[in-house]
């Protein structure tokens, strides 16, 4: 369903808002005021036409970095400034997307762990479309997930499945038997589906 007009004003009103957030934040370069005019004529004409608007990639890595630094339950929130952002927005539409995705994952796991030297980073997939299949799906929340001696639980408690049974779009599942306390991770994924 498209929004309605009605609709569009707080949308709008959201990325004005999130832009004078950016500006607030002069260490992250955030644009000039005449930019963000010309902006949000921009979003304002992609929410009449679509109703919704495609964040760029400076605010994809801007927002991404605000979200952290918002998230009252992490730890390592007051590393936001740092974080690496790597915007995978457009893997789905190579012809070989199952491959990139999975090469985006692999490249994501190990340039984070980096032989125990962490690195903060996030890479952001094309989002959902009202109407539209997933342009990616993954079976997983988690890359990586710590197994117990019963099966796999994420960092919620809640059990996953160790393969999908059922495949649509993209799925990755998260596959392979490994002793309990080790971890699964991306070179472990396993295409199960087109």
């Amino acid at each position: 369903m498209v929004p309605t007009k009605v609709e569009h004003v707080p949308l709008a009103s959201e990325a004005d808002a999130f832009l004078q957030a950016w500006r607030a934040h002069p260490e992250s370069d955030p644009p000039s005021e005449a930019d963000c005019k010309v902006r949000l004529k921009e979003i304002a004409k992609e929410i009449e036409e679509t109703g919704l608007y495609t964040h760029k990639p400076r605010e994809l890595e801007f927002g991404a970095r605000l979200a952290w630094k918002n998230s009252n339950r992490c730890i390592g929130r007051h590393l936001w400034r740092s974080l690496e952002v790597r915007d995978y927005r457009l893997v789905h539409t190579d012809s070989n997307r199952e491959g990139q995705t999975i090469e985006a994952l692999t490249s994501h796991v190990n340039n984070a762990y980096r032989d125990g030297k962490i690195k903060s980073i996030i890479s952001v997939f094309a989002p959902r479309t009202p109407g539209q299949p997933d342009p990616i799906r993954m079976a997983n929340h988690q890359l990586i997930r710590q197994e117990d001696r019963e099966g796999i639980v994420a960092h919620d408690g809640a059990r996953a499945p160790d393969r999908v049974a059922e495949a649509h779009g993209l799925i990755l599942a998260d596959v392979g038997n490994f002793p309990a306390g080790h971890c699964r991770a991306a070179h472990g994924l396993e295409r199960v589906g087109l």
